[in-house]
């Protein structure tokens, strides 16, 4: 059955579980029900909102956000509830078109409005999917892993504080001394970040998937990705990634688990290295991304 076809199904069935929309401010005492797509926003909204708002996530741990496809029990709550954040990644192309239809009354709030983007320019950095056109620029192919930044991730928190106040007035206060909290927060992550990576500004990182092109922009690194518009490399650009990667002396090759890792482990078999995990969707933000900076540093000074 084609995917279009199973989504509509989906989504009918979705909209008769789902009884009336709850899309009101929130009432005294009643919590915002929100829905975001990926678990590093879960961490943002609840930041923010604290007590006062309930985060469901569509793309759970060790899923794969770009060919994500929600369950009729997603669709379901997320029909009951008050808003749902984007944050640009693939799928949600697709999805929000079908959302709208659905689902008019639904709040959906662009959590990465006023952030800069950065696009994908060479074979180093080609992605499988494009996001909507809303953040299209000059048909290049923009990098949707913005929250990788901790800067951009404040950007990412303050236009989720906007919206917490306007659907819930009467918390506004405290929405916005969790943010400060948050900003604090983010700002100490960056500053031991630039530490931890200062002695490697300007080196080569070799990736899985392109999707550490914030992080990397932000502290001075490069990312090398194996994957060419979002497919395991052929055997001609492997043979090349792979001598490359030995000019460079490189040892080590970051993996994602969201992602096949087979052709990550060839090259890294292939250069007498290895494969090092690394995570771009951590769940628990702030401690995970100062735990990948660790990752790498440890990756280029302690070696396979």
């Amino acid at each position: 059955m084609k995917k279009g076809v199973l989504f509509g199904i989906v989504a009918m069935i979705a909209a008769v579980v789902a009884g009336p929309p709850a899309h009101a401010s929130s009432s005294e005492g009643e919590r915002i029900e929100a829905f975001v797509s990926i678990l590093p926003q879960a961490y943002l909204v609840q930041r923010v909102g604290g007590d006062h708002v309930e985060v469901r996530v569509l793309v759970d741990e060790g899923q794969e956000p770009h060919t994500f496809e929600p369950t009729p029990a997603q669709m379901a709550a997320l029909a009951r509830s008050d808003v749902y954040f984007t944050v640009g990644v693939p799928f949600e192309t697709a999805l929000l078109p079908r959302i709208r239809s659905l689902f008019p009354d639904l709040r959906i709030t662009d959590t990465i409005k006023g952030v800069r983007l950065r696009y994908f320019e060479d074979e180093h950095e080609t992605h499988a999917h494009h996001l909507s056109d809303t953040h299209a620029h000059n048909g290049k192919t923009p990098d949707p892993h913005t929250w990788l930044d901790p800067g951009r991730a404040k950007i990412i928190a303050e236009n989720i504080a906007l919206c917490l106040k306007t659907l819930d007035p009467g918390h506004s206060g405290e929405f916005e001394r969790n943010l400060e909290q948050l900003r604090q927060d983010l700002d100490r992550a960056h500053a031991q970040i630039s530490r931890i990576l200062e002695p490697l500004k300007g080196r080569r990182i070799y990736v899985l998937h392109p999707a550490f092109g914030y992080f990397c922009e932000a502290y001075g690194l490069e990312q090398i990705a194996l994957e060419a518009e979002g497919k395991e490399p052929g055997a001609k650009q492997l043979a090349r990634i792979i001598e490359r990667a030995r000019g460079e002396g490189v040892r080590v090759i970051f993996v994602q688990s969201q992602f096949s890792e087979k052709a990550a482990r060839a090259v890294a078999e292939s250069i007498g290295g290895v494969a090092v995990p690394i995570n771009p969707l951590p769940r628990d933000y702030l401690p995970e991304i100062v735990s990948l900076a660790e990752e790498i540093q440890r990756a280029f000074f302690q070696g396979p």
